[in-house]
């Protein structure tokens, strides 16, 4: 029985959670009435360590593949998620101001800056 790591709405309506050691999300389009599972397709091994949507249909997630290994997955409907970064070095956690840039931050005052492509 996994515990729920963290939940984000954009809107009443709209909403994703993730749980602790699943390598997927939780989706709601009732306001939570019912979820439905969104596998990313993280390796065997792999959890997610952040989430953030920008509105209900874009979002990213951080997910950990192995020690210093970490991959940005993105959705541009979403439903269908898509690996679109991978870094080699260790990340807790990340911001996102539209669908292609951020920041990630990491151990001893790590700041990775991400201009994502656009598809």
């Amino acid at each position: 029985n996994a515990s729920i790591e963290q939940i984000q709405f954009v809107n009443p309506s709209n909403g994703w959670m993730r749980a602790e050691y699943r390598d997927g999300l939780f989706a709601t389009r009732d306001g939570g009435e019912t979820w439905t599972y969104q596998e990313l397709n993280v390796e065997p091994s792999g959890s997610i360590v952040d989430m953030q949507f920008l509105d209900e249909k874009t979002g990213l997630v951080l997910a950990r593949i192995e020690e210093d290994d970490f991959r940005i997955f993105r959705t541009l409907d979403g439903v269908a998620w898509k690996e679109v970064a991978q870094v080699r070095a260790p990340l807790a956690a990340f911001s996102f101001i539209n669908s292609t840039e951020g920041w990630a931050v990491g151990p001893n005052g790590l700041i990775a800056h991400f201009q994502l492509p656009a598809e």
